[in-house]
């Protein structure tokens, strides 16, 4: 077997297997899938399409996206119902697209973002922009904290495996593990408020 034809059998198989992960994946949450793919191949352009016919069909009420208690604040009933889950939506894929930009890399992430806000209206934009930030003022943690809740977080990522992984990437960065564990792990990764689903 050639060596094209072997990337092209690897990539069959990759494409295979995620159409059986989105299939797998609940119907909410596959708009959130689709658009974190698109982000991790930069083609942004892509995304305003499939977030402008994800609050289509939020609209119409063929897409629910169910509250989770942690922003049981934007529940609403009656007319208004349809916008809040709209706001929802794009509050938790912002905080999607914000965690993948971590692994694809923040140009990326940037592309992705602004291709998410093109795609809104201005009432959407503005309902969705008067809650702030994800990690508000009101987050006061200390690099110690950060640090431990990263640790905390890997621990029950990697279970046994947590020390000779670490000790691996220290072995050619202490710098990374610290920035792994402090700022990714915990910083960006524990924010869970919006994709505990």
């Amino acid at each position: 077997m050639s060596s094209s034809q072997s990337t092209l059998a690897a990539a069959n198989a990759l494409l295979s297997s995620w159409r059986e992960a989105l299939a797998l994946t609940p119907e909410e949450l596959r708009p959130i899938l689709i658009a974190c793919t698109i982000t991790a191949a930069n083609f942004p352009k892509l995304l305003v399409p499939l977030v402008q016919q994800a609050l289509s069909e939020i609209q119409a009420g063929t897409l629910s996206v169910p509250a989770v208690a942690s922003d049981a604040s934007t529940s609403t009933a009656g007319d208004n119902k349809s916008f809040a889950d709209q706001v929802r939506f794009v509050r938790r894929l912002r905080e999607s697209l914000y965690k993948g930009s971590v692994l694809c890399g923040g140009p990326y992430g940037i592309n992705a973002l602004g291709a998410l806000n093109f795609a809104l209206d201005p009432e959407l934009s503005d309902a969705v922009n008067a809650f702030g930030p994800v990690r508000g003022p009101e987050n006061k943690s200390t690099d110690e904290e950060y640090l431990d809740r990263g640790r905390k977080l890997f621990q029950t990522i990697y279970q046994h495996h947590t020390d000779p992984i670490l000790t691996r990437i220290g072995n050619s960065s202490q710098d990374l593990v610290q920035g792994i564990l402090r700022d990714t792990y915990g910083k960006v990764f524990p924010w869970s408020k919006f994709s505990s689903w």
